[in-house]
């Protein structure tokens, strides 16, 4: 081969790798150290989590069950986080008689925990806990949650057709504090008005 076509072929393998590094750094979660980025972040890329309430069901003890959600469309992440839910559901039996309730997201869901061998307990990853009151959206909430959803969840938008006996309807989690966990060290109380004010968050 010759000099030129082996300089050629050398730079583009280089600009290759460089692309492809570049590629999974926006892929995976902000610096561990910027607590509101991976906040952001991870609520961004989750589409479920667990909801745990104060049973009703079952007095005196709490009640985790899975919910799934989004905080926007797949290409602009809001913060809020936006349910769609009925009636029926245990956890939304608990939800009106105390609305007070925690929802809890990990990182295991995403392949970077996968991809670098982190269980689950593992801090390195992320575990994200919002704490706060679960209420319906209002008329001028309830746009934005429909567009999240039905964009990150496609087969939601058939589940009212399936009789208004079900009643799903969109409603949100008034978030009063967050606790993430993603390192060693300990957990952190990220700020929810940092947490909202946050707007560069990484694309899925």
């Amino acid at each position: 081969m010759a000099p030129s076509k082996s300089v050629g072929v050398l730079v583009g393998l280089l600009l290759l790798g460089l692309a492809v590094s570049a590629h999974d750094a926006a892929a995976g979660p902000p610096d561990y150290q910027d607590k509101v980025g991976v906040a952001r972040w991870l609520a961004h890329q989750a589409v479920e989590g667990v909801l745990a309430t104060t049973s009703t069901a079952f007095p005196g003890y709490a009640f985790g069950n899975t919910q799934s959600f989004a905080d926007g469309t797949i290409k602009n992440s809001t913060g809020h986080l936006f349910f769609y839910v009925s009636n029926l559901d245990a956890s939304i039996q608990d939800i009106l008689v105390d609305p007070r309730c925690t929802f809890t997201l990990s990182e295991v869901e995403t392949n970077f925990c996968k991809q670098n061998h982190y269980d689950a307990e593992d801090p390195r990853c992320a575990r994200l806990t919002f704490v706060g009151t679960y209420r319906n959206v209002t008329s001028a909430e309830e746009p934005h949650a429909q567009a999240a959803l039905f964009d990150r969840h496609p087969e939601m938008k058939s589940w009212n057709s399936q009789g208004s006996f079900h009643d799903f309807h969109f409603t949100t989690l008034e978030i009063e504090h967050i606790w993430l966990v993603d390192m060693f060290g300990g957990a952190a109380d990220v700020d929810v008005k940092q947490y909202y004010a946050r707007n560069n968050v990484t694309a899925l």
